[in-house]
């Protein structure tokens, strides 16, 4: 069994305007989750079954503004970069529809930080809520299999899915 997800890249993320006290994740983890699959036996089969979903949705342009935490800024566990682009919730809808993945409401981001306890973000959110972080083209959906260890979750990609619905792997 594998735990699975499918996912973007962050081509043109820039979190300079951030203190750096405040960014715990690795750039190499940095992404936007279309869908989160759980446990499944055949990563090559999730792949395949939303292919199809990748068609004519893919390249994405994508913008990043604001900050956000969840779940309230005053207490804080996760901090976030918020992602702008006009077709990536259609994009997530029918990827999650045909992965049958069990997903809260959609709300496109990317985690920067990740607090053991809580903490009280709002003046940093507040300060940044008219800020632009970046933007960037995305022409690709990623299966990652992502695996819990002590230091943190390690996500590798498993295979690329392109806006014509092709497949490859690393």
């Amino acid at each position: 069994m594998f735990r699975l997800f499918f996912a973007l890249e962050c081509p043109g993320l820039d979190v300079t305007l951030i203190p750096q006290d405040y960014i715990s994740e690795r750039p190499s983890n940095y992404h936007i989750t279309i869908a989160f699959l759980g446990e499944r036996s055949d990563p090559v089969l999730e792949a395949q079954r939303v292919s199809e979903a990748c068609v004519g949705k893919l390249p994405l342009e994508i913008e990043y503004q604001c900050l956000g935490a969840f779940q309230q800024p005053s207490n804080a566990r996760v901090l976030w970069i918020g992602v702008k682009s006009q077709k990536i919730k259609d994009l997530a809808s029918e990827v999650r529809l045909i992965s049958e993945s069990d997903d809260r409401p959609f709300l496109p981001h990317v985690t920067i930080s990740r607090f053991k306890q809580q903490t009280n973000l709002e003046r940093l959110v507040l300060d940044h809520k008219k800020s632009k972080f970046g933007s960037g083209i995305v022409d690709k959906l990623i299966l990652f299999k992502s695996e819990l260890t002590r230091k943190g979750a390690v996500h590798t990609p498993l295979h690329f899915i392109d806006g014509n619905g092709s497949i490859s792997s690393k």
